[in-house]
């Protein structure tokens, strides 16, 4: 009967270790994937600066609006 007890408990610890990593591994892989708003802010400021920069008129067009002045 002891050693059925310990093969019970086993049996439960695996599962709960497995629940865990499975639920961590879900949560930092959305985390990873995902650019964040400020990313994408910072991405466009800086490609208009770069624009700017080499004074490349397509890609300032992509990061401005038609109407924006300049």
């Amino acid at each position: 009967t002891q050693s059925k007890l310990n093969y019970h408990k086993t049996f439960i610890m695996k599962k709960t270790c497995f629940f865990l990593l499975l639920t961590l591994t879900f949560s930092a892989y959305s985390q990873d994937s995902d650019i964040t708003d400020e990313q994408k802010i910072k991405n466009v400021i800086n490609q208009f600066f770069k624009s700017l920069e080499t004074r490349d008129t397509l890609l300032m067009k992509q990061t401005t609006m038609n109407e924006a002045q300049i």
